[in-house]
């Protein structure tokens, strides 16, 4: 008794009765085991066991069994892990992947799996008209099938479990068949039936291909957890179930077929089997029964997968009204045997043998993935009571994938298109859950690793992209600074708009709410950070001092430069402070009325002045400027670097550096302009030769050490005074340690 506890304890506690289960549910039996070993037991046993083994031998076979049923375990173990640590809504994988994965990467599975439900009735009603026809020759394949649908159609429109039920006695035909073969034996084959000559080639893989339909009966038991009465326990119960049997049957019944017949009958004769079977009329039933409870499996559980799209609004409402106390999806369900009866009557058996495989393998690939990131991230939710190792999920992972790649490499990248492109599909309808999953995790542990890596690598101006901190008022009518930032910025790097709130911050809930609201309408990929302080100064200080995670601080910052003299004083406070944080410094000067930022133009100008004393300044703001040239306000903008010069000699001399520098930087639309110009001060006609240009670059001269403020402050008022008939302008300050000249080399 001791030892039989010691038994009992770990089984109890990995797979627990529920404290509150569904009354009226179906059990693990009838619910999932059923479904999911009869799907694995079915036309591929009955009709291509023996001559796959006739081809390729009785070990290779053996490998591709034991193969098949690898991935199947593994992909049992990380569900089980799963949905011991779930609970299991209707949809089997569709739900598992959407609520971990996001509704994206679920969209697109649940989709492409109806559609593999589809290719199950298609060629298993396929399966049971070929083989009927053989006994009633005198009508015809179509019909034959037609009125196959029609029969099971009213049998799944019954409530589900009368429909298993059927399926129950299904189960001891099958069951029959297979016991009928191992009591007969190869002296039984008649003795006309010789070998025959057959040009048929079949290497390890296309083998393979043709075997793993036997291997995707798990998908059965998952569609139907919405109608179990404990779906966590009955699905890994039944699964791991499902999948041992399975196996047994296929790796006994081909070393028995190997013994008692040649291989050359073997792969002469698709049906030898039936002659091997003791009662041939059980293996004639056993065909059917297993056909049929396939194809009866699909159409339980493709309305299903169905409904529940539908109930997350990926599919028309329609499809998600269910009927009755079991919530039959009725719509759903007239749809599924539509689309099964087109596929049944315009396409072949052996066309859609390898759309079921590769996206099962998929699937299965994607939940091995979830279990396996669930187990790595280890967050305070998982808490498994059944747990599957993290690398044996990774396996199962890779697994699924190699096997795609090797049974058919065309059709595997077809497969993953179509997933990217229905997750894409979804994204772009901006479809939201209500539930939570572990995308947040997963993009956080890449963020993690890939910052720690960011730690030990020196930054260097090949990799160098503005990281941008934007200061902007909290009401966000800056909108041409907004722009401008997310005119540099594209997506590609680390965009965040700072704001100050003065006061206590009470309201900061509602801005920040606000500033969601803006940032999605205008479609800008950013971050947002709000501080409150009652200077507002000190408060934008506080942001750029602060805001940023260890390699990933801002190292541009983005101001409106003001138009108020008498804020001139605090302003170049925060320049000087930002300075010494090795900052670069842009200020913005533009009119709001000006929609430079916000309106695709063609032929804009953008013009960079050249002074001749700060180098990094200049560079600065040619890579900047460049990289406006791809975004799509200013896509194809014409840059032009503007100098004055003092006589013609050095015109010259400038065109011609300019020749050999415009070699090396390799710049679409680059221009060069020296303008001739004998007075000293070089603001006094810039404004008359940049009239034509959307953005003027300036640069803005560094604070010097220990200069004081009100030095610098003079400085900035002069240059404020000197640029202001020029419209739009972007005064720049390069304050990175960086050589940014060598972003050009």
């Amino acid at each position: 008794m001791a030892i039989l506890d010691a038994i009992k304890r770990p089984f109890a506690q990995w797979f627990p009765e529920a404290t509150q289960v569904k009354g009226d549910g179906l059990g693990t039996f009838s619910g999932v085991y059923l479904p999911s070993v009869l799907q694995m037991l079915g036309v591929i046993l009955f009709m291509r066991l023996g001559w796959i083994t006739g081809l390729v031998g009785p070990w290779k076979m053996s490998l591709i069994i034991l193969m098949s049923s690898t991935i199947l375990f593994v992909t049992s173990l990380s569900l089980t892990s799963i949905v011991t640590n779930m609970r299991v809504g209707n949809g089997g994988s569709y739900y598992i992947i959407s609520r971990s994965l996001g509704m994206e990467f679920g969209s697109a599975i649940g989709i492409l799996l109806s559609v593999a439900q589809l290719t199950t009735i298609a060629v298993c009603v396929s399966g049971f008209a070929i083989s009927l026809q053989e006994i009633l020759p005198h009508y015809s394949l179509t019909t034959i099938e037609l009125c196959t649908i029609l029969a099971l159609a009213i049998v799944s429109s019954f409530p589900v479990d009368f429909a298993l039920k059927t399926q129950g006695l299904i189960y001891i035909i099958v069951l029959s068949a297979i016991v009928s073969v191992f009591m007969g034996s190869g002296s039984q084959i008649p003795a006309d039936m010789t070998p025959t000559a057959s040009l048929t080639a079949l290497s390890f893989w296309p083998a393979f291909a043709l075997f793993f339909p036997a291997a995707t009966g798990i998908e059965s038991g998952m569609a139907m957890s919405g109608d179990l009465k404990n779906p966590s326990r009955s699905l890994a119960l039944g699964s791991l179930a499902s999948v041992l049997t399975a196996y047994l049957v296929y790796a006994s019944l081909c070393l028995f077929l190997s013994s008692q017949v040649s291989a050359d009958l073997l792969r002469s004769h698709l049906l030898i089997i039936r002659y091997v079977s003791k009662y041939s009329i059980l293996f004639i039933l056993g065909v059917w029964g297993a056909t049929l409870s396939s194809a009866l499996g699909g159409l339980l559980t493709a309305p299903r997968t169905l409904q529940a799209l539908a109930k997350d609004k990926i599919l028309p409402s329609f499809l998600s009204k269910g009927y009755g106390k079991a919530n039959h999806p009725r719509a759903a369900s007239l749809m599924i045997i539509s689309i099964a009866t087109l596929m049944i009557v315009l396409t072949d058996m052996n066309h859609l043998l390898p759309i079921l495989s590769m996206v099962c393998l998929m699937t299965y690939g994607l939940l091995n993935f979830v279990a396996f990131f669930e187990s790595l991230l280890k967050n305070p939710s998982w808490r498994p009571l059944f747990r599957t190792h993290p690398l044996l999920s990774l396996f199962g992972t890779a697994a699924c994938l190699m096997s795609m790649f090797m049974i058919n490499a065309g059709a595997s990248f077809i497969v993953i298109f179509l997933v990217g492109t229905l997750c894409f599909w979804t994204t772009k309808r901006k479809l939201k859950g209500n539930w939570d999953d572990i995308r947040y995790s997963i993009f956080s542990f890449f963020a993690s690793t890939a910052t720690n890596k960011l730690v030990h690598i020196k930054k260097n101006p090949k990799s160098w992209r503005p990281n941008i901190l934007a200061i902007v008022d909290p009401s966000l009518k800056e909108s041409n600074t907004i722009h401008f930032a997310h005119t540099l910025n594209q997506a590609k790097g680390f965009l965040t708009y700072g704001t100050t709130l003065q006061g206590n911050g009470q309201n900061v809930d509602s801005v920040r709410q606000a500033f969601a609201e803006y940032f999605e309408k205008k479609d800008i990929a950013c971050f947002y950070h709000i501080n409150a302080h009652n200077e507002t100064t000190i408060g934008n200080h506080q942001i750029v001092q602060n805001y940023g995670l260890g390699p990933l601080q801002p190292n541009t910052i983005i101001l409106k430069a003001p138009s108020d003299p008498e804020k001139f004083s605090s302003f170049c406070e925060l320049i000087i402070e930002s300075f010494k944080l090795q900052k670069n410094i842009v200020l913005l000067k533009i009119d709001e009325d000006n929609l430079a930022f916000r309106e695709e133009k063609k032929d804009k100008q953008i013009d960079l002045w050249w002074g001749g004393k700060y180098h990094s300044n200049f560079e600065l703001s040619l890579a900047l400027a460049h990289i406006m040239q791809n975004d799509k306000t200013y896509l194809g903008a014409t840059i032009w670097i503007k100098t004055l010069v003092p006589n013609e000699v050095a015109r010259t001399h400038m065109t011609k550096l300019f020749s050999k520098y415009h070699q090396v930087l390799r710049f679409k639309n680059l221009c060069f302009k020296p303008y001739l110009d004998e007075t000293d001060d070089f603001y006094s006609h810039i404004a008359d030769y940049s009239t034509e240009a959307n953005l003027t670059f300036l640069g803005l001269r560094a604070p010097e050490i220990n200069e004081p403020r009100k030095a610098y402050e003079n400085y900035f008022k002069t240059l404020m005074k000197k640029t202001e008939k020029i419209p739009s302008v972007a005064y720049v300050l390069a304050g990175e340690t960086l050589d940014f000249q060598r972003i050009f080399e």
